[in-house]
């Protein structure tokens, strides 16, 4: 490089060449060898020339298929029996996933003690819990509903039994409310829909109120599909149904799942065979709702191995077997005793745990969707009657606050 300088305030310059490759110090073949035992570059990000980081980039992903090829053949060594090498069997690998995962605060609850257990029996679903009062559901509608409104209502009511439409017309939320409870209804469903009418009405939105004395829930309602619109749906019948509801492992998860057991009566008819299922995933509440039956598979003829079951049973009614951990019934007849309990049937019922039966015969259950489906996402919960101005508020769904935003791990419910 070349730069010129002014000597002395004279006119004369001076051109002075400084050799840059010479002002450069040299290492001993003492540091040489140090810097030829350096770690090898693991990452691309430092080299600078491109066709250089292709070939560090390629030698790197060469190097890691090695060593996953490596540790794959070491673990069918270890798994495999006919190896003579008695080698430890190494514990079988699980992805990691966002619900295993999962960082548990305070509020979760892995077993009833005794505060949860009094907690629960003196909350505002107890008595609909002992029994002590049935359900009788109001169920409204936004202001001027759609037709695409009342086309899901008819969904709902074959779901939910004692259940009774209101129209809305222009009364407020709180004189709804009132009006439900001077008639005795313990539940208010208000759904509510977008009022784009021009690009199509869409069901957006589910208000619970449990009376008469609250709590009030707040749902936004998405993935919607219709009875009609499921592939091979069937028709549901008027048996009261059974419930399941998973993953609700909170405090707050446990309120939730019982103000929704509370629309729902506690008396499920298992002839109807209908199942409604509430399960929660990351803070989604996704509902469905089925209806169950029980094949005879590589044997005699189904009615013929059912008879022969029957019979060999005092109730001859009852037919019951455990399938994937869920006990479930099927009749064999038209008529049923409710009051029928597990510890009440005999030895060789109350056995059938793989559902297969002693002559090699087998249970198969099959599940027939009767819809509607649908996704529920908490937004808040009112202690008492729903009041947007002055109410009180248990719970808002705000990610800043509950540290969802900060970390995907973390969940409500």
């Amino acid at each position: 490089s070349c730069k010129r300088f002014d000597m002395g305030g004279s006119r004369q310059h001076q051109i002075i060449k400084i050799d840059v490759r010479r002002s450069r110090t040299h290492s001993t073949p003492h540091e040489r060898n140090d810097s030829s035992q350096r770690i090898p570059i693991q990452t691309t990000g430092r080299v600078k020339n491109k066709a250089a980081r292709s070939v560090l980039y390629r030698k790197l992903q060469q190097q890691k298929k090695l060593e996953k090829r490596a540790a794959r053949k070491s673990r069918q060594s270890e798994s495999n029996p006919e190896s003579t090498a008695k080698v430890s069997m190494s514990p079988r690998q699980v992805p990691k996933t966002i619900e295993n995962q999962r960082v548990r605060d305070e509020t979760h609850v892995k077993h009833l003690d005794e505060d949860n257990v009094e907690e629960l029996a003196n909350d505002e679903f107890a008595k609909h819990f002992s029994g002590m009062s049935s359900p009788k559901v109001m169920i409204t509608t936004s202001r001027k509903p759609s037709g695409e409104m009342f086309r899901f209502l008819e969904n709902i009511f074959w779901v939910v039994p004692n259940a009774y439409y209101y129209a809305r017309r222009a009364y407020h939320v709180q004189e709804v409310i009132t009006h439900a409870g001077a008639r005795g209804f313990t539940d208010l469903l208000v759904f509510n829909e977008n009022r784009k009418f021009s690009q199509g009405a869409k069901v957006n939105g589910l208000l619970h109120v449990h009376l008469p004395g609250g709590p009030s829930c707040l749902y936004r309602l998405s993935s919607l599909v219709l009875t009609k619109k499921i592939r091979n749906h069937g028709r549901a019948t008027k048996h009261y149904p059974e419930l399941i509801l998973n993953n609700f492992s909170t405090r707050l998860g446990h309120r939730i799942g019982r103000m929704l057991m509370s629309v729902f009566p506690q008396r499920p008819e298992f002839q109807g065979r209908r199942v409604v299922t509430f399960h929660n995933q990351r803070d989604f509440i996704f509902f469905r709702h089925h209806r169950y039956i029980f094949e005879v598979q590589k044997g005699a003829e189904p009615r013929q191995e059912l008879c022969e079951l029957e019979q060999s049973t005092k109730f001859g009614k009852i037919v019951q077997g455990v399938v994937k951990g869920h006990q479930l019934k099927t009749c064999a007849k038209d008529t049923v005793d409710n009051s029928t309990k597990k510890q009440d049937l005999p030895e060789e019922i109350n056995n059938i745990t793989g559902s297969t039966l002693g002559n090699g015969s087998s249970f198969r259950a099959r599940l027939q969707e009767l819809g509607p489906r649908l996704t529920l996402k908490l937004m808040s919960v009112q202690n008492g009657i729903f009041d947007s101005k002055h109410g009180e508020y248990e719970y808002v769904r705000c990610r800043q606050a509950d540290g969802s935003k900060l970390d995907r791990r973390k969940f409500v419910l």
